[in-house]
């Protein structure tokens, strides 16, 4: 779900890093999957999985699964994931505005007050 997306995996569905796997199993078959599976040839993933192949029986899982999704639905939720990222950051504005609407009147109050004891002799002296 980090890298890649899959019909069905979830509401906001998976990551943009990498292709989406949908259709792989109808595109490669069962024999090429497993071999994809098992050795892991594209350079981007090498390194990740270098040191960590897949089990027998994670390969097995994924081809399952792979072989199960459903090529029909809802692709990528990317939108989905944006409105909540903006839906958030704006009910936070909203939140800190409320909480921090006053904190500066004491300190304008203040800035007023001198700024009107510096103006009055500038006022006088201008009559």
């Amino acid at each position: 779900m980090a890298c890649h997306d899959v019909v069905g995996i979830g509401m906001l569905g998976g990551g943009f890093v990498g292709p989406d796997l949908t259709g792989t199993y109808q595109k490669f078959g069962g024999p090429g999957l497993a071999g994809i599976l098992a050795s892991l040839p594209f350079p981007t993933m090498r390194p990740i999985y270098e040191e960590a192949l897949l089990t027998a029986q994670e390969q097995a899982d994924m081809a399952a699964f792979l072989a199960n999704v459903q090529a029909t639905g809802t692709k990528r939720n990317g939108g989905l994931l944006a409105g909540l990222v903006v839906g958030g950051f704006a009910a936070l504005a909203v939140l800190a505005q409320l909480l921090w609407r006053r904190r500066l009147r004491p300190v304008r109050a203040q800035l007023v007050q001198q700024s009107q004891q510096v103006m009055k002799p500038a006022t006088k002296a201008l009559e």
